[in-house]
């Protein structure tokens, strides 16, 4: 029987309390799970034996990741890598803010003003039609492109 494994509590563990002991126990279990037994905490094996498909739209040299922080909306557009349709870890950004849709923009705030999310990252990307659509959302992205934007839209798109 595989252990549940919490995250919150492991991190608690080591952060709030500073209790290393504890920490050291539940990261040798945790390593001998995934290292010597080769299974997968509980909370993990939810996202096991799916498949997602996804349409291909093809022509799009670039995304527009936008993400939102509360009122606050952070936008800039990646690029494919050479000989490749993928944008994700290509290092390639474009932060001008001229070049933004503002439509994605309005778009993204709605969708995580009415979703409740204090904080989430939107790829877009155009279909055959010139419509964006989204390809995918993330609350885990980058933060670091995020600081490296030369500033933020309000809720006014200001």
């Amino acid at each position: 029987m595989v252990p549940e494994f919490h995250p919150k509590e492991y991190l608690s563990d080591n952060v709030k309390y500073r209790d290393f002991k504890k920490f050291l126990k539940k990261s040798i279990d945790y390593h001998f799970l995934i290292k010597i037994r080769g299974e997968q905490p509980r909370l993990w094996q939810i996202s096991k034996n799916y498949v997602l498909f996804q349409k291909f739209l093809p022509k799009n040299s670039f995304d527009t990741r936008v993400t939102t922080i509360g009122k606050r909306i952070f936008a800039f557009r990646r690029f494919t890598r050479e000989n490749d349709f993928r944008v994700s870890g290509s290092g390639n950004i474009d932060y001008y803010i001229d070049k933004i849709d503002p439509n994605l923009l309005e778009l993204a705030l709605t969708i995580s003003k009415e979703m409740n999310f204090q904080s989430m990252a939107y790829d877009f990307l155009y279909n055959e039609d010139g419509s964006p659509e989204i390809c995918e959302i993330s609350y885990s992205y980058v933060d670091k492109a995020i600081y490296d934007c030369p500033g933020y839209w309000d809720e006014n798109l200001n």
